[in-house]
Formats: C-alpha cells, sequence, structure tokens
C-alpha cells in the first residue's frame, strides 16, 4: 500500500513539474491614463467577434468593429482588434 502510493505521488511530481507555469501582471490604469495613451479613439458598432487558439497554443479574441466616428487618430474601416491569453 505504501509502495503504490508513493509511486503515485512520483508520478503526480513528474506531470506537475512538466506543466508550464505562466503569470500575469496588469498595471492598474484610469481613463485618463487610457486616453493619454491611445493613438486611436473610434466610435463604432461590433460587426463579429471570433475566438480560437493560434499555432502556439495560445488563445485568442478578434474583434471586428465598423467605425462610424474617428475621435483620434485614423482608423481603417473595418478596424479588426485582438485580444491573446499570454
Amino acid at each position: 500500500m505504501r509502495r503504490s502510493c508513493l509511486v503515485l505521488l512520483a508520478i503526480a511530481w513528474v506531470a506537475l513539474a512538466g506543466t508550464r507555469a505562466m503569470a500575469l501582471s496588469l498595471v492598474e490604469k484610469n481613463v485618463v491614463d487610457l486616453l493619454r495613451e491611445s493613438d486611436a479613439i473610434a466610435v463604432g458598432t461590433v460587426e463579429k467577434v471570433s475566438d480560437g487558439i493560434d499555432d502556439h497554443g495560445i488563445p485568442y479574441t478578434e474583434v471586428t468593429l465598423k467605425v462610424s466616428e474617428s475621435i483620434r487618430g485614423r482608423c481603417p474601416k473595418p478596424t479588426r482588434s485582438g485580444s491573446s491569453g499570454s
């Protein structure tokens, strides 16, 4: 019994040691900071939302926005924006 517990513990340790750990750190920003750092600001409607997993196994979300007004900068019509899990 004790030997089987040790074997299971060793297998679990190897399995967990082989996994990749990722950390996420977020910088807290307010609206003023976001406006100051923005290259473009647009008004529009969401035309399409898609998600999936890229070639590296990282999940992503892509949003296509139909721009009706550009408040700052130039925005191509339609504009695609994405976010990944990394």
